[in-house]
């Protein structure tokens, strides 16, 4: 064969040797370049037998005689491997060929992609680093602007003083209210967009148009009030254009409702870095995987093609924690590592995706949609499998939320398409267990309806439209009611009684929880005083949600209304579940410790059902654990259900907490607790929650 015709094949730069027998071979061809400092005492037409040098080609040999045995047409590569000869260093790729019942072996000299692939590394490296500091000065300046939001609620005569916050910040800076107008901007948002200050109102204006018209899930953020970031496109003709990286949070406030804070970072320059190299401009750094872009052009050319297909959108849950435990290099790695159980349970012709810091996306080429469930299924049970990571110095878990639309069925259009799998996934209930979850008429019907709930909530804080029930809790020796626990109900105008398994999750997703949780405990110390005017000295115990603790001005708030209605602190109990332990440690054992300076006891409730929280039990100032009642439901007919009891009761009993127990129906259930020594107990073999007038005639009885 011909060195021309090497060349036109494009395979010049490489030395060809053809397989006579055992480890003899022929050289067939050769780059001079290159080929003496391998093979310094041969030429083209000797044998040369490789049965010592060079180590990893005569290792790589035991796979390509395997693969010549077959005797059938094709090659297998041994990978890019670096080869010290003398002082030069040769990055080599070897490939084992088949062709007609005749072997050969290819030494290509891969110097130029081997450094190829080192620059993009690099370039992935300094991306990454890059996106991670943009986001880091986002964070510092929201927090700066909720602390100055705490400060005007708490202290009156104090102005939010939002100017001298972001008139210095380098990156645009956008104040909206809930109508979505415009409160204050910075001089950096006008200068992103080219615009001069006599444009007032431009920049915001043109920064949620580009939001809506760019991200399927926008409006589904602006209605749940939700943390969100991404990246936008601007383009001025006739050759203006800029890549941004925006943040968008929500900031509450108890006393103007919500406003909206957008911050914005012209990152046109590390996406010119990426689109200077094709693989980072279309594939996600850190797993290798699809971008975004790349996936809605993949969205599109599906449609275009007309075959049924399925859209699924993979929200990972407890990745935050992830990465606040045992730091972000793990968390990088077990997204890598969630990445390839993904990619063993698609096929070829299915798209997978990294479409966001904790979403992944598929097409998936099926017709049926029961053959989706099962494959949805499948991820689930493969992603909710621990991780090992750093050679097993870490076990971690994550949960997912698995949102799907079908094409052409919901829609044919790719942004709704996305939509509508972004809305089944985020109608899955917060918090709960890993789900896949279908988008329908229904579903978004239901959607409608929990706006118009959104909005009756609303005013019901305005109308005085709630209530606290108290459920009594017994100490299982005396008999006697020893606390209470305080349970929110809403009288609904025209439609009764509402149970907080309805409003309570409307309430977290669009923030009105925060009111809703100072309401709770404003009401609860004014039922506290009643009780002390009336002799019953006995506890209440309120329940918090993760995003009350978040809030700043709580503790002030407590503080405030227990002085204000003389009570003594110590009756008094805030309850938190294990998922709230381990959404932010330092911050949650700092209020923790806040809290207990006061009096008030802590208790963690639903306790047995939480993530990792068990090792922060002696670490965290804990007075009480509540155990859960699926374990109480099933505690005479369940041995599994009586170990666990037992063995919170002994760990409890280890580190001095005291221990209630939840959901007590039935009298056996009363008689093992209290053979075992479990302190108190609450349930319907007692009471259930009931009217604070009927819990007074429950004391008195």
């Amino acid at each position: 064969m011909s060195a021309l015709l090497y060349q036109e094949l494009g395979i010049f730069d490489c030395v060809v040797l053809k397989h006579i027998k055992d480890d003899s071979f022929l050289i067939h061809f050769a780059n001079d370049n290159w080929f003496r400092s391998l093979f310094p005492d041969n030429h083209v037409g000797d044998e040369v037998v490789l049965n010592d040098t060079p180590y990893y080609l005569v290792d790589f040999l035991y796979d390509a005689k395997e693969f010549w045995r077959l005797n059938s047409n094709g090659r297998i590569n041994s990978g890019i491997w670096s080869e010290q000869t003398g002082r030069k260093v040769l990055r080599l790729e070897a490939a084992a060929i088949s062709k007609d019942e005749e072997h050969f072996l290819v030494l290509f000299n891969l110097e130029n992609e081997y450094n190829k692939r080192q620059n993009t590394l690099q370039i992935a490296r300094e991306l990454l680093i890059s996106n991670d500091k943009v986001l880091e000065q986002h964070e510092v300046i929201r927090e700066r602007i909720e602390a100055l939001a705490v400060q005007r609620e708490t202290q009156g005569n104090v102005s939010l003083p939002v100017k001298e916050v972001i008139e210095s910040a380098e990156f645009g800076v956008a104040i909206i209210d809930h109508d979505l107008q415009l409160v204050e901007q910075n001089p950096a948002l006008f200068r992103l967009f080219e615009m001069l200050p006599g444009d007032v109102g431009r920049p915001a204006a043109l920064l949620l148009e580009l939001c809506q018209r760019q991200f399927p899930e926008f409006q589904r953020i602006l209605e749940t009030r939700s943390r969100w970031s991404g990246e936008l496109y601007w383009m001025k003709p006739p050759s203006l254009s800029r890549w941004m990286q925006l943040t968008v949070s929500p900031v509450e406030s108890e006393t103007e409702g919500h406003y909206w804070l957008l911050l914005v970072t012209d990152i046109s320059r590390e996406k010119y870095l990426q689109q200077s190299n094709e693989k980072l401009t279309y594939f996600d750094v850190l797993t290798n995987l699809p971008n975004r872009q790349y996936y809605w052009q993949c969205l599109e050319n599906a449609i275009e093609v007309g075959q049924s297909f399925f859209a699924m959108q993979l929200d990972i849950k407890q990745l935050k924690s992830v990465n606040e435990v045992f730091g972000f290099t793990v968390g990088d790695i077990l997204l890598k590592e969630l990445a390839e159980r993904l990619r063993q349970l698609v096929s070829p012709n299915d798209v997978l995706a990294r479409i966001g810091g904790n979403e992944f996306a598929v097409i998936l080429r099926e017709t049926q949609q029961e053959k989706c469930e099962q494959i949805a299924r499948k991820m689930i049970s493969d992603i909710c499998a621990p991780y090992y990571v750093m050679e097993q110095q870490y076990k971690c878990s994550v949960g997912v939320r698995i949102g799907v639309s079908h094409f052409p069925y919901d829609s044919v259009v790719a942004e709704e398409l996305m939509k509508y799998a972004d809305l089944a996934s985020f109608s899955i209930k917060q918090g709960g267990k890993s789900a896949v979850q279908f988008y329908s008429r229904e579903l978004k019907e239901s959607s409608l309806r929990r706006m118009e709930l959104e909005a009756a909530l609303r005013d019901a804080i305005d109308n005085g439209e709630f209530e606290l029930f108290l459920q009594p809790i017994l100490d299982l020796d005396t008999g006697k009611i020893s606390q209470a626990e305080a349970l929110i109900r809403w009288r609904r105008p025209g439609i009764g009684l509402i149970f907080p398994d309805e409003f309570i999750p409307i309430a977290e997703k669009s923030g009105l929880i925060i009111a809703i949780g100072k309401w709770v405990i404003q009401e609860a110390s004014r039922l506290l005083a009643v009780l002390h005017q009336q002799d019953q000295f006995i506890k209440l115990s309120l329940n918090l949600s993760p995003s009350q603790v978040s809030d700043r001005s709580l503790l002030g708030f407590i503080q405030r209304h227990i002085e204000a209605n003389h009570v003594d602190p110590t009756y008094l109990e805030l309850e938190l579940t294990e998922n709230v332990l381990v959404n932010d440690f330092e911050r949650i054992n700092h209020f923790l410790s806040e809290v207990r300076k006061m009096g008030v006891s802590v208790a963690i409730d639903d306790f047995g059902t939480g993530y990792s929280s068990l090792s922060y039990l002696p670490k965290l100032p804990i007075d009480f654990i509540k155990i859960d009642r699926s374990f109480i439901g099933e505690l005479i007919d369940s041995d599994s259900n009586r170990a666990i009891v037992l063995a919170i009761l002994a760990m409890a009993n280890s580190l001095k907490l005291g221990v209630i127990a939840e959901g007590v129906e039935v009298e056996s259930q009363k008689a093992f607790l209290r053979e075992h020594h479990c302190q108190s107990a609450q349930g319907y073999l007692f009471s259930r929650p009931v009217p604070f007038d009927e819990f007074c005639k429950l004391l008195r009885g």
